[in-house]
């Protein structure tokens, strides 16, 4: 008979968290302003204007 373990004990085991680079866990996330066309031309509009803002 097996002693009983915590959630933790067993998750611990069995899931694993990797990061490959912090780009790519912004990108996981949702982001409801990104799920329409508008949203994401603005989103764009905005990271060049940025981009401009800065270089300059």
């Amino acid at each position: 008979m097996s002693v009983p373990r915590s959630v933790a004990e067993v998750l611990n085991e069995h899931v694993i968290l990797r990061v490959e680079g912090i780009d790519r866990v912004y990108l996981n996330v949702y982001v409801p302003q990104l799920q329409r066309e508008q949203g994401v031309a603005a989103f764009f509009v905005r990271t060049w204007v940025i981009g401009l803002l800065r270089a300059s």
